[in-house]
């Protein structure tokens, strides 16, 4: 926040993976916006969803636990969601929070999982169902069900970001007037061995690659369409 602000890049292609699969998403980024856990909480009662999700690294781990706890509040019909790095290696943890703040753990890689979890839950879907669903971790009955570990995607060029539901006005860097900053990727993974960092535990030291035409394609897209002109790598093995 010091140098400036710029989107999350997970939120966006989760984003984009529900709104093709025709599930009407808001991508709302509190953290940059600085809004107040109040503000959430209003937020949160205009839209009215069915599910509420955020992601956690472990310094944010409990901020998003407030988070869903809220949306809870405000509705204990909303189904909860919790993924990112940090639940995915502590899932167990999530899910016996108190209360039962957080239904479901998405592990790993979100945009398959996560689609196929909307999609059982709008149909009502059977808990023994869900525990068929590849990396997912939930509480049936007081008992902690872990599903298999979902496979890699292994095009990254397939996944299609929900540009279009960003406030790019929130995004930017405070030296440079006028910026519009977007993340991107060109990758996913990490093969080194790093013992102060936890990407390639996350990635199991595997490493995928974007094509060059998608991923300039995207830069292109970007800078014509919304008018970004700073880009920010997001490549964990850039």
């Amino acid at each position: 926040e010091a140098a400036g602000r710029w989107p999350h890049l997970g939120f966006i292609y989760i984003a984009g993976a529900l709104a093709r699969a025709g599930f009407e998403v808001e991508v709302y980024d509190a953290m940059s916006v600085e809004h107040t856990i109040s503000q959430i909480r209003a937020r949160i009662k205009k839209f009215s969803p069915a599910i509420v999700a955020s992601t956690a690294y472990t310094c944010s781990y409990y901020a998003a636990l407030e988070v869903l706890k809220t949306a809870k509040e405000v509705n204990p019909a909303i189904t909860t969601v919790l993924g990112g790095v940090h639940p995915t290696f502590c899932y167990e943890d999530a899910l016996k929070q108190q209360g039962g703040i957080v239904d479901f753990v998405v592990r790993g890689e979100g945009e398959i999982t996560f689609v196929e979890l909307a999609e059982a839950l709008s149909r009502q879907a059977a808990r023994n169902t869900l525990g068929k669903m590849a990396g997912l971790a939930f509480i049936d009955e007081g008992n902690l069900v872990v599903t298999p570990v979902r496979p890699f995607i292994q095009n990254l060029d397939s996944l299609q970001p929900a540009w279009e539901l960003v406030n790019w006005d929130d995004y930017m860097l405070h030296f440079l007037p006028g910026s519009k900053v977007a993340t991107i990727s060109s990758s996913r993974g990490c093969v080194h061995e790093c013992g102060f960092c936890s990407q390639q535990k996350f990635w199991c030291n595997t490493y995928r690659e974007r094509s060059a035409e998608s991923f300039l394609g995207d830069i292109d897209h970007l800078y014509q369409k919304y008018g970004v002109n700073i880009f920010m790598l997001s490549d964990e093995f850039p």
